[in-house]
């Protein structure tokens, strides 16, 4: 993990620690309705694919899972350091700044769930790899930025997790893009609908 070696290595253990924590517990949620997601979302994929169009089963399942987890992630922007503080105590107020801080990342990882599930099906894996590289690379440079401008690390978390979103954003428009063409392929050889 980038962001642990990072905290550790600008801010102490203690910031890696309270990071860890804090990303461990929001990745659950993410994980488990991730999963859900991903194991509707393939096999009706994989079914329709060459058949039907997909891309607008890909645009709404993304917009949908966006727009269930916007409320959420928008309420731990704002006030995770309170939430961690009650649930966890006071000492975990820190915590809840990091919540805060990739919380709308959170939010873009779960609407992906679905391309996801269609980066095989069009033949995309190799971007996904890049994806994957150029990622690390604008995520940790978000990171060294918010560390030399700002001093902080919630800054610098910050920073980490808005560049990563646009790896995941990236991820979604290529997807649907390639998605469209082969539907406006499949409209022009079969006129299937």
């Amino acid at each position: 993990l980038i962001p642990v070696y990072l905290l550790t290595n600008y801010f102490g253990v203690q910031a890696a620690g309270y990071f860890f924590l804090t990303r461990s517990v929001l990745m659950v949620p993410v994980n488990i309705i991730g999963k859900a997601v991903y194991d509707v979302a393939y096999p009706k994929l994989s079914s329709d694919f060459g058949n039907k169009p997909i891309s607008l089963f890909l645009l709404g399942s993304t917009l949908s899972l966006l727009a269930l987890s916007f409320v959420p992630m928008a309420i731990l922007f704002f006030w995770g350091d309170v939430i961690f503080s009650l649930v966890f105590g006071d000492e975990w107020s820190k915590a809840g700044l990091y919540a805060g801080c990739m919380s709308f990342w959170f939010a873009i990882n779960l609407s992906n769930r679905a391309c996801v599930a269609a980066v095989s099906l069009l033949k995309l894996d190799r971007f996904l790899l890049g994806n994957g590289v150029v990622n690390i690379i604008v995520s940790s440079t978000g990171f060294i930025a918010g560390y030399s401008i700002w001093g902080t690390d919630t800054a610098a978390i910050f920073l980490f997790y808005l560049f990563a979103m646009v790896a995941q954003l990236s991820l979604i428009f290529k997807v649907i893009y390639e998605a469209r063409k082969i539907d406006k392929k499949l409209l022009l050889v079969g006129g299937i609908v």
